[in-house]
């Protein structure tokens, strides 16, 4: 069985990388605790944690933002790894994002194909550093007077680790993907506030009103970027008091408070079409400034032909 124990000195110098938090130890330590088996490798000018995840009885590695290139010349070293520990482990195929100096064509050239993103392609980010005015100057229109009228609403914001805000959290999830977004069971992120928040790389955020709870934001800190990972919020009172939008103000100036240097809001489309399904937080994000970076997003490489050819077939299949 594989060593599942990374090297103490792992998340400095997947630091030293500009590597993702999805590589980093805590998230080992979660994909872990979730009961996923976490193997990992590292040469110069590469680096990949994957961990283990079943798909219709298929196990396949999936290496979550990474792994993390340096250099095109690297990520030939590292498929290779994966594709031996992903043979040894009895995987059928090896799913990646990887991160660094990669391009489409290196990755088709070594046999990877590209599939629909898991992680964003498309992330937005904002740099936190000037000063609060500065960001300030870089919000929208809408947004500045969000911002400024929370406090005259009587809105309030506060970081909480009560286990009753984490139900609310869970509860707002609900009412904010229902019938738009799929979401994990509710243990997944219960367990993932527990396990990353004993390390300080995951915090809740809530928003609230006269006492009452409107609208949350789970977030991951790591090297400096506030990630906002996930948010909800309950759609009739946010829509009357727009809650979301200073809450996550509140969470850039916490961070930037803090020393960090950016906020990471996720992904983004970079579709301009209003119908698309991810126009509204797309547009959200936006306006509190920052820019698209894009990635070269998610791909597969096949370990064992046979089986993921009926993979494959499978899935074309429940499409049609």
């Amino acid at each position: 069985m594989p060593n599942s124990t990374l090297p103490k000195d792992w998340d400095e110098r997947l630091i030293d990388q500009n590597g993702h938090f999805l590589q980093s130890s805590h998230w080992a330590a979660f994909q872990q605790s979730v009961g996923n088996e976490v193997v990992f490798d590292a040469g110069p000018g590469w680096s990949y944690l994957a961990s283990v995840r079943n798909v219709r009885r298929l196990k396949y590695l999936f290496v979550q933002c990474g792994p993390t290139i340096a250099e095109p010349k690297n990520l030939t070293q590292a498929l290779q790894s994966l594709y031996t520990k992903a043979d040894e482990l009895g995987c059928t195929f090896v799913r990646i994002e990887p991160l660094g100096d990669v391009s489409e064509q290196d990755l088709m050239e070594l046999g990877a194909r590209e599939v629909a993103p898991v992680e964003p392609k498309y992330p937005w980010v904002l740099d936190i550093s000037p000063s609060e005015e500065v960001l300030r100057s870089g919000l929208s229109a809408g947004h500045r007077y969000g911002v400024n009228s929370a406090s005259r609403k009587g809105l309030r914001f506060a970081e909480s680790k009560k286990d009753s805000d984490v139900e609310l959290f869970l509860k707002m999830m609900h009412d904010t993907t229902k019938g738009r977004f799929s979401a994990h069971e509710d243990d997944y992120y219960r367990t993932m506030l527990k396990v990353l928040g004993k390390r300080d790389a995951a915090k809740l955020f809530i928003a609230k009103h006269e006492g009452e709870p409107i609208a949350s934001a789970l977030v991951f800190d790591w090297n400096k970027t506030r990630y906002y990972a996930h948010a909800g919020a309950f759609q009739a009172q946010n829509r009357k008091l727009s809650a979301a939008m200073p809450l996550v103000w509140h969470m850039i100036l916490d961070a930037k408070a803090q020393g960090f240097t950016r906020f990471d809001f996720w992904g983004v489309t970079p579709s301009d079409d209003p119908a698309h399904p991810w126009a509204g937080f797309t547009k959200f994000k936006k306006a509190f400034g920052g820019k698209m970076l894009t990635r070269v997003g998610t791909w597969e490489v096949p370990v064992r032909q046979s089986s993921y050819r009926l993979y494959k077939l499978a899935k074309r299949i429940r499409r049609v």
